[in-house]
């Protein structure tokens, strides 16, 4: 049995360096993900992804009521464990499987009957098949399938997705908002407008007061992506932080798609921070420089020291900030 433990934000930290570090040395393999045909090559960086994230150990922390977050290998997983079997927001790597199955079957015998998708990303679905073979449901916003099912780029990092195999689709998806009735509770899902993908929601449990926001925030020391070439806007991502705010009150605990758990105090500065790159960037852009001019003023250099712990640099940041405007 895996060993049940308290999460700690150094563990959490360490971890985001570790991986940190093994993503940055699958960005500098050379040339092979620049052709879109060349599916073995992009195989083989996304299993470098896939097993550098699930060498994470799974850290377990008690949400309260029947909530338990489970943090590690590609983010944070919230499981709801009761009378209506046991409910998952995000999935975990593939390689984390085994552990993953083993975690949840020490919490309780019930069955997976449901999953959530935050969105698309590989980190977040990527045991959407196995999940479905055990009998569950998986759902997500309209766009998660039509990503998956997609050839797919981030430019940012010349990465390629070869398109997901059917049984690893969402079985049900919706546009706008749902609500689910699980285990006593009445779960609140909400799509925000193009942000982190075009893909995005939250899911908020009101009477645990827990919100678990996929990548619409993140808490790993790293500037957040926003994949544009998924949709993403910064603006998006902007009036999604705001409008979460808006939802939840000061003893809310906030689960961001990777890193420790956070609060609204948290959410409140990482959307200024997200304000005021907007506004430099948009600025700067404002007065007709290009993209090389515009890097070179180094307008997130002060923001290193808070968010340049992670995998993109302030000069990245600023060209995925200008795409995304």
């Amino acid at each position: 049995m895996i060993e049940m433990k308290q999460t700690n934000r150094r563990e959490f930290l360490k971890a985001s360096a570790t991986l940190s570090g093994v993503v940055l040395a699958s960005l500098s393999l050379p040339g092979a993900l620049v052709a879109k045909q060349d599916f073995a090559a992009d195989t083989a960086v996304l299993t470098k992804f896939r097993a550098s994230f699930g060498a994470t150990p799974i850290v377990t922390t008690k949400l309260g009521g029947n909530l338990t977050l489970l943090s590690g290998p590609g983010g944070n997983v919230i499981v709801s464990d009761g009378k209506d079997g046991k409910l998952l927001i995000d999935t975990f790597v593939q390689p984390a499987w085994p552990k993953l199955k083993e975690t949840l079957d020490s919490i309780s015998a019930n069955p997976i009957t449901q999953v959530i998708d935050t969105h698309w990303h590989f980190d977040h679905v990527d045991n959407n098949a196995l999940l479905r073979a055990l009998g569950a449901r998986v759902l997500a916003h309209k766009n998660v399938p039509r990503r998956m099912k997609e050839f797919h780029e981030i430019a940012a990092f010349n990465i390629h997705f070869p398109p997901s195999p059917p049984d690893a689709l969402p079985t049900e998806t919706f546009s706008s908002t749902r609500q689910i009735d699980f285990n006593g509770e009445k779960l609140h899902l909400e799509h925000a407008s193009p942000a982190h993908t075009d893909s995005d929601i939250f899911i908020h449990f009101p009477n645990s007061n827990v919100i678990h926001c996929g990548d619409l925030v993140t808490n790993n020391g790293g500037f957040p992506l926003i994949d544009y070439d998924s949709g993403g806007k910064i603006g998006g991502m902007i009036k999604a932080s705001k409008h979460i705010i808006s939802i939840i009150d000061n003893n809310t605990k906030v689960i961001p798609g990777h890193g420790p758990i956070s609060n609204k105090d948290y959410l409140v500065e990482f959307h200024e921070r997200l304000v005021t790159i907007h506004d430099s960037i948009a600025a700067l852009n404002k007065k007709g420089l290009t993209l090389p001019e515009l890097i070179a003023e180094k307008p997130l250099e002060d923001l290193k020291p808070v968010w340049g712990r992670g995998m993109i640099s302030p000069d990245q940041y600023t060209d995925i900030v200008y795409h995304s405007l």
